[in-house]
């Protein structure tokens, strides 16, 4: 993954040192744009859509950590960058990820953009979550791929009866096939795509089920009926939380 990078300074020699450090940095980034003041870092910004903006406190006509009052949402990390560290309050105050006093350390800089790539993950995740929320609550057809070994494979989300833990794989249960599809994920990694408020239930730390194919339950045997005969497990505290997720009794 290449961290899309914004460099905001007025001083052309510091752009010049910023820009060898990302290119020796452990992790792989791309300068999209460079800006000398902050009224034309709002244009390369817009223009760029980075993941991060490093920039510079002392600038011509406005400091740097204006910049934010420039959009009315943020969604790039800024690492404050400046000779100065008494502007580490105004970085707390505008929720930078971080500060980098110069001259730049290499290995600060690296842990820095350790923190944006984390940062930009959960972002991921966050907009492929949002998405198949809006996806549902609509009513629209859901297709998500699925990494099976050797190849990927695209299905319908409600096609997915249950998702079986398989050690660092998993196991995935749908209406198409008659035996499930191993997938190199853990069943952990489900979590993005299952919103466990809408269709799918972590009813034991192995098992996810689609609520839409219970067909029964026995409380006393810890077990789900599922379609196309699948059986999954029902852990001893899951019982009441599965009844209010199905909004129904089941059999005992």
């Amino acid at each position: 993954m290449s961290i899309k990078t914004v460099i905001v300074d007025d001083e052309l020699d510091a752009v010049e040192v910023m820009s060898m450090l990302l290119s020796k940095s452990t992790k792989e980034t791309e300068i999209v744009g460079v800006a000398s003041s902050v009224r034309e870092a709002v244009e390369v910004i817009n223009q760029t859509q980075p993941d991060v903006v490093f920039l510079d406190v002392e600038m011509p006509e406005l400091p740097g950590y204006e910049l934010i009052q420039f959009f009315e949402e943020v969604e790039f990390d800024i690492v404050f960058v400046t000779a100065y560290d008494q502007y580490a309050i105004k970085a707390f105050e505008i929720n930078a990820i971080d500060y980098l006093l110069k001259p730049i350390n290499r290995g600060k800089l690296d842990q820095t953009l350790e923190k944006v790539t984390d940062t930009i993950k959960l972002k991921q995740q966050y907009h492929k979550y949002k998405k198949l929320i809006e996806s549902l609550s609509s009513n629209q057809e859901v297709k998500i791929t699925l990494n099976e070994v050797g190849k990927k494979r695209v299905v319908n989300l409600d096609s997915i009866i249950a998702v079986e833990a398989e050690g660092t794989y998993s196991k995935v249960y749908t209406l198409e096939n008659e035996k499930p599809i191993l997938v190199s994920k853990n069943i952990g990694a489900f979590e993005s795509y299952f919103p466990s408020n809408n269709l799918f239930f972590r009813s034991h730390k192995s098992w996810y089920i689609n609520k839409n194919h219970i067909l029964s339950y026995a409380k006393t045997k810890g077990v789900i009926e599922l379609s196309n005969h699948v059986t999954a497990k029902l852990s001893k505290y899951k019982k009441g939380e599965l009844e209010a997720f199905t909004n129904k009794k089941i059999k005992k």
